[in-house]
């Protein structure tokens, strides 16, 4: 469309400063730029209807957290986290408590899912014990399922070792139900770009950036069942990548929960960027979104974009829910 009203805009400058009598040409171009801008308008109204008036027998009730939590401890820059709020288990369990018991669930056959973000989950679910078996408890006990974002490793025939970002679905049987392995990784980030090639360079990086962290990308688009809904838990720039969602989409998810934490960027305007990028992801695949993080800004879209939650404001600490 801008390239039309620009192709329109340079005709119309071209016949004033030219003085050529080229203006039934100007008028035939903004004629068809108008009807194409209502083409474009009629059919995107139509799809939204379209979409409205059809409801999934699928449904889950979805509670997120934004604990806002301080990663002071890990962050490369620590001026930039603005919270003091201590990252533990317990902290996270109470307020699952608390948003839980807020959000009171009126419908005792509906499936509840309990989104903890990127980043605020403390210990690494598959090898430590005890952060596991708090977590199959609390599970149980509440009989909600729990979506939580974590690291996992695996040692290698060198002894060298393998690392993933992933995302972990604990069932409300308190059974591990699903894991997604992190396929966009922040160059620089979550890996060093051409290690294998340079290793002197990427050596002086681990020096140069302490924290730095070297992730091997998953390859699989998994989508984890709940009850009849589908779930794919991509995490924060994972919703950068249209393919990595749609693929997600084709392999059967209904629902993404995209699972952030932007506290590294302080306040910044990264929340707006990675909000409105995820916000597209629904729209282009028409199914709703959740977007979880641990500093805001969290809300959900439902399959045609519109907002069914508030928006959490940046470092606000709380919690939204909504049926999805």
């Amino acid at each position: 469309m801008s390239v039309g009203c620009n192709f329109t805009f340079v005709l119309v400058w071209r016949c004033i400063k030219q003085k050529k009598h080229e203006w039934f040409n100007v008028k035939f171009a903004t004629l068809l730029l108008i009807k194409v801008h209502l083409l474009a308008g009629f059919y995107g109204w139509w799809r939204a209807m379209d979409l409205r008036d059809v409801k999934s027998e699928a449904q889950i009730e979805v509670v997120s957290l934004q604990p806002n939590f301080s990663l002071a401890q890990l962050a490369s820059n620590p001026d930039l986290a603005f919270s003091e709020r201590t990252r533990n288990i317990d902290s996270l369990l109470g307020d699952s408590r608390r948003a839980l018991a807020a959000t009171h669930k009126k419908n005792h056959d509906l499936q509840r899912m309990l989104v903890w973000p990127e980043s605020t989950f403390p210990a690494p679910i598959f090898k430590d014990a005890s952060a596991k078996k708090l977590v199959s408890n609390f599970a149980k006990e509440e009989q909600v399922h729990i979506l939580l974002s974590t690291v996992d490793w695996e040692m290698q025939v060198d002894g060298s070792y393998r690392f993933f970002g992933i995302s972990v679905l604990v069932n409300s049987d308190g059974v591990i139900a699903g894991r997604y392995n992190k396929i966009f990784l922040i160059p620089f980030g979550e890996s060093i770009p051409g290690s294998t090639w340079f290793p002197s360079w990427a050596a002086w990086l681990r020096e140069m950036i302490p924290n730095i962290s070297e992730f091997e990308a998953g390859q699989e688009f998994t989508a984890m069942p709940i009850g009849d809904a589908k779930i794919s838990a991509p995490i924060c720039f994972d919703g950068f990548s249209p393919e990595i969602i749609r693929s997600m989409v084709i392999n059967g998810a209904n629902l993404i929960v995209l699972s952030g934490n932007l506290a590294w960027f302080g306040r910044s305007n990264a929340g707006d960027y990675l909000e409105m990028i995820t916000r597209w992801r629904s729209l282009e695949n028409r199914v709703p979104v959740v977007f979880a993080t641990n500093s805001g800004y969290s809300l959900y879209w439902d399959a045609t974009g519109q907002v069914l939650t508030k928006r959490m404001r940046l470092f606000e600490e709380g919690h939204l829910s909504a049926v999805m």
